[in-house]
């Protein structure tokens, strides 16, 4: 069974709860009509903190490849990143 975060996103540092995806792909999805740069962040465990590893600054749909487990990774608008709209942010596997 798979895992759905999901987050509309209408400001800056705010984003999807984190997502777990053990050793397999996951679904990146954002969509919407917005002024705002969506950083892709990963940590390795839950006492790590977010490092940055990819930004996209309109809608996509992806597929990204995890090759780790213990790897957790969230779709995040960081301080300053936001002008303006509505992001639909979803990730899942």
């Amino acid at each position: 069974m798979g895992k759905i975060v999901a987050d509309n996103i209408t400001s800056d540092n705010s984003g999807t709860d984190w997502i777990s995806t053990g050793k397999r792909n996951f679904n990146i999805s954002i969509s919407g009509t917005f002024a705002a740069t969506v950083t892709l962040q990963r940590r390795f465990g839950e006492s790590d903190t977010a490092k940055d590893v990819n930004d996209f600054t309109s809608p996509i749909e992806k597929i990204a490849e995890n090759v780790e487990s213990n790897v957790q990774y969230r779709l995040f608008v960081k301080s300053g990143n936001y002008t303006s709209g509505a992001i639909t942010a979803r990730l899942s596997f």
